[in-house]
């Protein structure tokens, strides 16, 4: 979180933060595996891992849909790390009987947009204030992009 920069973490949660309460960053570290579920990607650096970026889901047990989320810090991103995490996601999701994800991508990160239209399932979505409301379901697959 503190790594990545102003214009991501703003990506990531549609506003400006400064700091990551510690009872905000609980909900990164204390999961359940049934209803909610996070994975991050590490490298090591000086001998120490860095995370270097963060996928999650939670389920909204009412629809059975998860709502995702990732954020991959600045010099990492546009290397694929986001699209595996999707993948990755996915296929957990689908283990534990998740029906499909939505997410809320802020209309200037054409980036995560590219990554969810490509993962291979058809994407509905509909934009409102300046944020797009995608959905699909792991039943609906589609042609991949490349």
């Amino acid at each position: 979180f503190y790594r990545a920069s102003k214009k991501t973490t703003y990506y990531r949660f549609h506003g400006q933060l400064q700091t990551m309460r510690h009872r905000d960053a609980q909900r990164y570290c204390n999961i359940d595996y049934d209803r909610d579920m996070v994975i991050v990607a590490v490298t090591r650096e000086e001998g120490n891992e860095r995370v270097i970026a963060l996928g999650q889901y939670s389920v909204y047990p009412a629809t059975g849909m998860a709502e995702c989320a990732f954020l991959v810090v600045d010099e990492y991103q546009n290397k694929g790390i986001g699209t595996y995490m999707l993948h990755r996601l996915i296929k957990i999701a689908r283990d534990k009987n998740v029906k499909g994800f939505i997410a809320e991508v802020l209309f200037g990160n054409q980036a995560m947009l590219r990554v969810f239209h490509k993962c291979g399932y058809v994407i509905k979505s509909r934009v409102e204030d300046g944020v797009y409301h995608l959905s699909f379901t792991f039943d609906e697959k589609s042609n991949p992009v490349i």
